[in-house]
């Protein structure tokens, strides 16, 4: 199930129509194939400036899939922003290409590719114009149980402690109590990690297929969370680095005001 919300008005259209998804199988997502045409009248949508924020945010949430690529045309608009999780991570800023002119609209192609896949994606497009018009959201989508085991174990939580030592500032409260989990977590895995014995005395063994199905899993997991701790961590380094740059101002003000 995919949803698709902004904070501007809607003019024309219906807002969960203008999805168009195409889902692939493990074969096909590994180089999904973007679509040649990206306009359809009959998923167009109009917007209207709405609010205090100049920016158009279109949320997209994606509940069982994961999202592999967005394309879409959209009138107005020449440079977009990307944002991905629940904490709105910066990913990158891309312009659009000039598509082509319809109905006198000067229209620009926007292809956006996620690797790993992504289920909530936000996009800041930044008009030109307090109206923009978007001839259809085409997205390519691989269910989510194909791409993430939701029962770990075993994984390497010293990859985990590592993303968390040497940040270079203090943790907040709640980073302090997140280290804290995994800390737990890491010593859960380590006497997890033993073999139940069996009646013989040894641990019966996994068929190979299966092990290397596990594997997968567990190496896809592993990755996509070594790549959200990341995430989460630069981000808090940011908001540190700010807050000292304010303080550090609001020292120079007060000594150039004695």
């Amino acid at each position: 199930m995919l949803e698709i919300t902004t904070h501007w008005q809607l003019l024309d259209g219906n807002m969960q129509d203008v999805i168009n998804i195409v889902y692939l199988d493990e074969e096909t997502s590994k180089s999904p194939e973007l679509p040649t045409d990206i306009v359809d009248e009959a998923k167009t949508i109009v917007l209207e400036h709405a609010g205090e924020e100049d920016q158009c945010s279109l949320n997209i949430r994606s509940i069982n899939n994961l999202i592999l690529s967005i394309s879409f045309a959209v009138s107005y608009c020449k440079r977009a922003e990307v944002f991905t999780g629940i904490s709105s991570v910066y990913r990158e800023t891309i312009n659009g290409e000039i598509y082509s002119e319809i109905n006198e609209l000067d229209v620009y192609r926007y292809d956006i590719k996620f690797e790993k896949g992504e289920s909530l994606i936000t996009i800041k497009l930044i008009p030109q114009d307090n109206t923009i018009v978007m001839f259809g959201v085409f997205i390519n989508a691989i269910e989510r149980l194909q791409q993430q085991n939701p029962f770990p174990m075993g994984m390497d939580m010293l990859k985990v402690q590592d993303l968390l030592k040497d940040s270079g500032v203090d943790l907040s409260e709640n980073a302090k109590k997140c280290k804290s989990f995994l800390e737990m977590a890491l010593k859960g895995s380590k006497t997890s990690s033993k073999p139940l014995p069996s009646a013989s005395g040894s641990a019966p063994a996994l068929p190979e297929g299966i092990n290397v199905y596990l594997e997968g899993r567990l190496k896809t997991l592993e990755e996509n969370l070594s790549r959200k701790l990341e995430e989460k961590l630069k981000e808090m380094e940011e908001r540190q680095n700010e807050k000292l740059a304010e303080i550090l101002e609001q020292i120079k003000c007060l000594q150039v005001s004695k």
